[in-house]
């Protein structure tokens, strides 16, 4: 898809951010925040272990409601274990999420909806 495509001049020209984690830039996300998790759960080897049925989940939600009196640790899921090296490990890679998380800047798009996400973010990886 072109750019020429995209723009439409009978309707006003707006500007777009999309986000894309660098390790997997296929993907793309409206919210920063959804990057954020997306990041977190598929790149930190970190994940929450349930006290009751010693599962690990992604992300505490996934398994909220489901088994009376279970806590949820965050473990490393290679070791399920989190000693002093690993806590200080997942700070450090919470810290540097940002540098994980690349903004595109798309401009002249016209009215989007849900479809159009995935073109323009595959014609904008391709631009880039």
């Amino acid at each position: 898809m072109s750019q020429l495509q995209l723009f439409q001049p009978d309707l006003p020209a707006t500007k777009i951010t999309m986000y894309r984690c660098l390790e997997c830039p296929i993907l793309s996300f409206e919210r920063r925040s959804l990057c954020e998790r997306h990041v977190f759960e598929n790149h930190s080897g970190c994940g929450y272990e349930c006290t009751v049925y010693h599962r690990v989940f992604n992300r505490p939600n996934n398994h909220s409601g489901r088994c009376v009196g279970n806590e949820l640790l965050l473990r490393k899921k290679a070791t399920r274990t989190y000693k002093e090296e690993e806590a200080e490990e997942h700070r450090s890679f919470i810290r540097n999420l940002h540098q994980k998380i690349e903004a595109m800047n798309i401009i002249g798009v016209p009215h989007l909806n849900a479809s159009s996400y995935s073109n323009i973010t595959e014609w904008a990886t391709k631009s880039s």
